[in-house]
């Protein structure tokens, strides 16, 4: 297991000698919000972006991020440098509402400002399947949270939903699981936003269905147009998903993550396909190019 330093609301310490009270709301009810940013050789990716998403959660749930951007992102620079990674770095934010007088939901029983914790452990090397066989996905019985009820919008601590699809994914020996929305529009996987090749048609579900507004989404997104290939946010089915030529995920740990398997039947060829390829090739060029512009940016 991988050694993990934290920043326990300004101090860092040992995960292992790390305490949080047992009235803290994100143990008690899952009430925080989180992010994860990576380095990418050795300089950190999208941080910006991240914790710009970081307040808008934090809004949604009405608190407030307790440092400034330039407080927080100053405590992720000295924790990765603090944990002297030979490799990569991944490295977590999470933001508590607080702690409670009592196991009581009612946020007004939180006695505390919000805690910060951060959480730093090398990056395990990319799987090399990601490019080349592509990883096993379910359909799973498990909905995505509907937007009315825990919008998928928010990146919360409260990850039943995501565990328990992955859950009836892994028993039906699945690597990812894929989640239909309430109205039976794909949506995304347990960690990454989903996209769908047919033909020369490229199509990622809108933020409209019910997911969350993933920062290499976003990059990819831009990438595409600026780069003049087609594609498309909308609304898609379980159909389009079945019928594609090729699928593929993006997150922040995975990066392009192709899926080559969908309930036990190939998924086209059953290889990692030509425009997933394509894709993650050329996101392995913009990665060098956007911490290089983030980096000059923050220096």
């Amino acid at each position: 297991m991988s050694h993990i330093l934290c920043n326990l609301d300004g101090q860092i310490v040992d995960a292992a000698k790390a305490t949080v009270s047992v009235l803290d709301r994100s143990f008690l009810f899952g009430d925080s919000i989180y992010e994860v940013v990576r380095t990418h050789r050795g300089r950190l990716f999208g941080v910006t972006r991240h914790l710009a998403r970081l307040e808008r959660s934090a809004a949604r749930l009405g608190f407030e991020v307790p440092i400034d951007e330039a407080e927080l992102r100053r405590r992720i620079v000295d924790l990765v440098a603090a944990l002297g990674a030979t490799g990569e770095t991944y490295v977590r934010v999470v933001v508590s509402r607080g702690t409670a007088s009592e196991p009581n939901i009612d946020p007004a029983c939180t006695v505390s400002g919000p805690l910060v914790v951060l959480y730093a452990r090398e990056l395990s090397p990319p799987d090399p399947r990601w490019r080349t066989t592509g990883l096993s996905a379910r359909v799973v019985d498990v909905l995505r949270n509907d937007r009315r009820a825990l919008d998928p919008a928010v990146k919360s601590g409260n990850y039943l939903n995501n565990i328990l699809g992955l859950m009836d994914a892994k028993r039906h020996a699945a690597d990812i699981a894929l989640f239909l929305g309430t109205q039976g529009q794909l949506t995304e996987s347990e960690t990454s936003n989903v996209w769908l090749v047919h033909g020369d048609r490229l199509r990622t579900p809108s933020l409209e269905s019910g997911i969350l507004a993933g920062i290499t989404r976003d990059y990819v997104l831009e990438m595409l147009r600026r780069d003049g290939t087609a594609c498309e946010e909308c609304m898609l089915t379980e159909s389009d998903l079945r019928t594609a030529d090729e699928v593929f995920l993006t997150s922040t740990v995975k990066d392009v993550c192709g899926i080559t398997s969908l309930d036990g039947s190939p998924i086209g060829c059953g290889e990692v396909g030509p425009v997933t390829r394509d894709v993650g090739e050329r996101f392995a060029v913009e990665l060098d190019r956007l911490v290089e512009a983030e980096s000059s940016t923050s220096s």
